[in-house]
């Protein structure tokens, strides 16, 4: 007879495991703004933001007027789902898969990852970010000699959008970090930032927290890098679903599965900055 013990308490287990590995490694949640108070149960659940309209600055003459904050508040619907099932022969090579570290839980959740990443990363090429630093032409392709000079156009247009040193972002994938690393700069991996673990690369240049991913879009071999405000894209997410299941009396054969559902969103394309970035020498597909 099956362990029910072990049937309610092993889907807990797992998704605690499977979102704290999500929690370590997700570029997104580095990146955006994040839902923490709702309680996301199924796809198509909708999270609300709370947002007013900013003041406007008038010339004091011996009198104030009060004026109306509008709610300006972003819905975000939960509209993206991915799951893992996978099975074990026995309840002792399931926990085991469980309590040991780099076996199907964590991979799991890489996996995991790579998906939500890579969808919050592609809106880099969303039409609504209107600022570019476009390195794609011939002679404008990136190198070891100009790698900092167009992180720096980036930093500028990111002044130029208001946006505070210490307060942005610029996500970058292997092919920049080598021109980057080349010039000069030198990139950790985690090293002294405060409330996250996992081994993400990042390095801090002109004020901005630039992280290294493998998920940043790439088409006929133009890289997509993204950089911004913290406040510019809305992130939620939730494990739903788990599921072990004894699938036969006596058998102790481990059935899981986890859904992950999310959703993201860009709220304030005004403070983004797409990075379009070529090798000399690619060649388009």
């Amino acid at each position: 007879m099956a362990n029910n013990a072990i049937t309610v308490s092993i889907p807990k287990l797992v998704s605690a495991k499977v979102l704290k590995e999500l929690n370590k490694n997700l570029v997104a949640k580095r990146i955006c703004t994040m839902d923490t108070g709702s309680q996301i149960k199924k796809v198509g659940d909708e999270v609300t933001f709370a947002a007013l309209d900013n003041p406007t600055v008038q010339t004091y003459a011996g009198t104030i007027t009060y004026e109306d904050l509008n709610d300006t508040g972003i819905t975000l619907k939960i509209d993206q789902k991915n799951y893992v099932a996978w099975k074990i022969p026995d309840i002792e090579a399931f926990q085991s898969a469980i309590d040991i570290k780099g076996t199907q839980v964590e991979k799991s959740a890489y996996m995991l990852k790579d998906k939500a990443d890579a969808y919050v990363l592609a809106l880099a090429a969303d039409n609504s970010i209107t600022n570019v630093v476009d390195a794609t032409g011939a002679g404008d392709e990136i190198s070891e000699d100009n790698a900092l000079q167009y992180a720096s156009k980036v930093a500028r247009k990111l002044n130029e959008a208001n946006v505070p040193s210490g307060q942005r972002f610029f996500v970058i994938d292997p092919m920049v970090q080598e021109y980057m690393t080349n010039a000069g700069l030198k990139f950790g991996v985690n090293e002294g930032m405060k409330g996250f673990e996992g081994g993400l690369e990042w390095a801090d240049y002109l004020g901005m927290k630039t992280f290294v991913s493998n998920n940043v879009k790439v088409t006929s071999g133009v890289h997509y890098c993204l950089a911004g405000s913290y406040n510019a894209i809305v992130y939620a997410d939730q494990i739903i679903k788990s599921r072990f299941i004894a699938e036969a009396e006596n058998a102790f054969e481990g059935l899981y599965s986890s859904l992950h559902v999310f959703g993201a969103k860009i709220i304030k394309p005004a403070e983004l900055v797409l990075f379009k970035v070529k090798e000399s020498g690619s060649v388009s597909a």
